[in-house]
């Protein structure tokens, strides 16, 4: 049985539970929970990410972030991830879902996708992609291809769990704030 326990971001502003488990990695505008090695041969590590960009002007999502639009910025983000290495794998990248969907009441752009990594090999991915006013929030999901289905119900109570957080005022009235 696996135990979840609750992150919250009050900088991105959001929140999120995770397998107690899973090393958390934080970053400046994301946060990655990694899952544990299964074998010292374990070349890949499953994770979910979340990241968090603010956008410059207001737009829909269908208008901010076309078809192209939505692979290029997966593309950019996986790159940035695998240090580059997607560069080489780019030739096998396709999607083989890519929709627009409401999340939480958000309006959001589901893109399913799978490459080959050497020396990993077969890579499939999920990646969420919601706009909540000028805010953009992606939560991805990356795993070797023959353990995405391993994963996936940890990743979906995950992924259900999320919620963007409104930023409240800080009070302490013993203090005068």
């Amino acid at each position: 049985n696996i135990h979840f326990v609750s992150y919250e971001s009050f900088d991105l502003e959001f929140e999120i539970s995770y397998p107690s488990q899973w090393e958390k990695v934080e970053g400046n505008n994301f946060i990655l929970f990694e899952s544990n090695p299964e074998n010292s041969t374990d070349n890949l590590r499953e994770f979910i990410e979340v990241t968090f960009e603010p956008l410059r002007e207001d737009g829909t999502l269908q208008e901010r972030i076309s078809r192209n639009e939505t692979i290029r910025l997966m593309e950019n983000r996986l790159n940035e991830r695998t240090s580059g290495a997607i560069s080489d794998a780019a030739s096998s990248l396709t999607v083989s879902n890519l929709s627009n969907t409401t999340y939480a009441g958000y309006p959001a752009r589901m893109v399913e996708y799978n490459f080959t990594l050497p020396p990993v090999g077969q890579i499939r991915a999920k990646d969420i992609i919601i706009l909540d006013n000028n805010e953009l929030y992606t939560i991805r999901y990356f795993a070797e291809g023959s353990k995405f289905d391993k994963y996936l119900p940890t990743i979906q109570t995950m992924i259900r769990s999320f919620n963007i957080s409104e930023v409240q005022g800080y009070e302490n009235f013993d203090l005068g704030l």
